[in-house]
């Protein structure tokens, strides 16, 4: 009973939160209502309140899931091997390709603005961790160093998205990665 129960609970999250991202590209979070998200997905109100208390708990549950899998993909980055960087930061492209409806709307106008915070802030923490490994003594300057990167990797991601990926991951990927090596930190 417990197989059969666990996959209606994924069947039923899983198109409350398809219905979610649907109903984002349409409006913001705050006009959105249960009832209207509830027949979206074709579910019943007490169904969504059993699994969340609002939507904004659902948005939440999609943004953790997005960042736990980016995180993932950050701690297999070794900062001092080029291809390696390329590889990983191509990864990252290739995952969100494969749910560009989601990250496009979390990330987008009507999204969750703490996501792209918390993204930044995840890519900050490894890459600085690492900047200061390598013994560099000004810590405050590579902070900025580092927020310059990766805000424009972020708009660079972003940028491609918007446009509809018309440019291969690989390639977006590689400028990334030689954007960033072609910066390098004299301080």
């Amino acid at each position: 009973m417990g197989k059969k129960a666990d996959r209606r609970v994924r069947y039923t999250k899983a198109e409350l939160k398809n219905s979610l991202v649907k109903k984002l590209k349409e409006k913001p979070i705050e006009a959105i209502s249960v009832k209207e998200l509830c027949e979206e997905a074709d579910i019943n109100r007490s169904t969504f309140y059993s699994h969340y208390p609002d939507i904004f708990a659902l948005m939440r549950e999609l943004s953790d899931e997005v960042i736990e899998s980016i995180e993932e993909h950050l701690k297999k980055i070794d900062f001092d091997n080029e291809e390696m960087k390329v590889e990983t930061v191509e990864a990252i492209l290739n995952f969100l390709v494969l749910d560009v409806d989601l990250v496009s709307v979390l990330i987008g106008k009507n999204g969750d603005p703490s996501l792209q915070d918390a993204i930044m802030s995840m890519v900050m923490r490894h890459t600085i961790s690492w900047i200061k490994g390598k013994g560099n003594g000004k810590d405050l300057l590579i902070e900025y160093y580092i927020n310059f990167l990766v805000n424009g990797s972020l708009s660079v991601i972003q940028k491609w998205l918007d446009e509809g990926m018309r440019i291969e991951a690989k390639d977006i990927a590689m400028l990334i990665s030689n954007m960033a090596s072609q910066t390098k930190i004299t301080i």
